[in-house]
């Protein structure tokens, strides 16, 4: 790389004339005036990062070298998105399971899996109703086929029909065996 010029050196530059014959004079002024001088003495060597014109074999090694460092860098790239990823989907089942424990907490209440009864009314209505409780959870219009169901007789084995709605039933004796669980 040639060493920076001052201001002053590159605003002659931009007001020197840059007709052949005027440089080609000034080049010879300046080739006269060292001659006349004594030359100079070597103060020391050292090494100057120039541009050097390279061949077309260093060319075609420098464009291999470059295709290479651009494949490593993605796949560098594609590593760190991976990782990203991943580090993310943590992040992320962290906010997730947050948001469920402050829900709970709020609630006073975890949602598990709790044995239930399911109720068809002569009324057409469904009820489904906690086994451990009583307490009825949902109430809903049978469908179309619930009602056929209910017609053919499909299902009705274990039900005895509803439970009274205001009174909570008596919790499953512990020594008999859930008919749900059986099979």
């Amino acid at each position: 790389m040639p060493p920076k010029k001052s201001k002053k050196e590159k605003d002659d530059d931009e007001q020197a004339p840059q007709d052949p014959k005027v440089l080609a004079d000034r080049q010879a002024w300046l080739n006269a005036a060292l001659e006349s001088r004594q030359p100079p003495k070597l103060r020391k060597k050292l090494k100057v990062k120039l541009p050097v014109a390279i061949t077309g074999l260093e060319l075609d090694i420098k464009a291999h070298e470059l295709s290479k460092a651009i494949r490593e860098r993605d796949e560098w790239d594609a590593k760190r998105k991976a990782v990203m990823s991943a580090y993310k989907d943590k992040i992320n089942g962290y906010t997730d399971e947050i948001r469920e424990l402050g829900e709970q907490i709020e609630t006073g209440s975890v949602p598990r899996m709790v044995h239930c009864h399911e109720y068809g009314t002569d009324e057409g209505e469904i009820i489904i109703v906690r086994q451990d409780t009583g307490v009825v959870v949902q109430s809903r219009p049978m469908t179309a086929q619930e009602r056929q169901q209910g017609l053919l007789g499909i299902g009705d084995d274990d039900m005895d029909g509803p439970p009274p709605r205001d009174t909570e039933a008596p919790p499953p004796d512990e020594t008999e065996p859930d008919p749900d669980d059986i099979g």
